[in-house]
């Protein structure tokens, strides 16, 4: 199964989104979208993770599943 930040890499690129153009989006900095992407878990907050997978339509992992 792809870690989270590898599902987030893919559907942002499906969706023709820059890295920065998401975190703008979000309300997050490019570089910890890049850090998470990457398989940095800690880089983003689970608040952020969740707005994330609002914005490009994946389910947010499950309460617990992910640090604060």
């Amino acid at each position: 199964m792809k870690s989270l930040g590898s599902q987030i890499r893919a559907a942002r690129q499906r969706r023709h989104l820059s890295q920065s153009a998401l975190a703008r989006q979000v309300g997050c900095r490019q570089s910890a979208l890049s850090m998470y992407e990457g398989g940095r878990d800690s880089a983003l907050s689970a608040q952020t993770v969740g707005k994330l997978c609002e914005a490009l339509g994946l389910l947010p992992p499950a309460e617990g599943e992910l640090g604060s």
